[in-house]
């Protein structure tokens, strides 16, 4: 709901690609500050912000801000947010690094595991039962020779986030 006076010019929304941002009059001007987001959160999923859509509606019941969303690809989102999501767009560079650091330690863990592997002889490798001998962990690499690392769904590349439909 938004204060009876709310016109379209005093609205701001903003659709992005995974994120809702809504700029409004509240219903109530005394507890929310001017200018302050009435919505400001990550998306459960993605959109295609070309075709979303708002108006302002009024009723008997009051006036109401009225968002169409059109999700790409389209499937079931079990919220419209995304829950444990980013609390703030500004969050998402720190996020990208957190999770840039986590897969170099992994890579980094992986690595020093098949060194370790390939250190040891050929008959301590193979002595448990099902062992083959080679390397513990696999590690694919890019053309460059970097470590690549498989990320999981719902990953921010690029202010994007891809999310896996299996």
């Amino acid at each position: 709901p938004l204060a009876a006076s709310a016109t379209g010019r005093q609205c701001r929304v903003e659709f992005k690609r995974n994120w809702l941002k809504v700029v409004a009059p509240p219903l109530n001007p005394a507890a929310t500050p001017a200018g302050a987001a009435l919505l400001d959160f990550q998306l459960h999923g993605a959109v295609d912000p070309e075709r979303c859509d708002w108006r302002i509606e009024r009723s008997a019941r009051g006036v109401v801000l009225l968002l169409e969303l059109q999700k790409s690809p389209i499937y079931d989102w079990p919220t419209l947010h995304r829950v444990n999501g980013l609390r703030s767009e500004s969050d998402r560079a720190a996020a990208l690094d957190r999770l840039r650091q986590e897969a170099d330690q992994t890579a980094a863990m992986a690595q020093a595991a098949n060194a370790h592997a390939e250190a040891m002889p050929d008959g301590e490798r193979a002595a448990a039962p099902g062992c083959e001998p080679g390397p513990i962990v696999e590690v694919a690499e890019t053309a460059v020779g970097q470590p690549q690392t498989l990320r999981p769904p719902g990953v921010y590349e690029g202010g994007r986030v891809i999310v896996s439909a299996a």
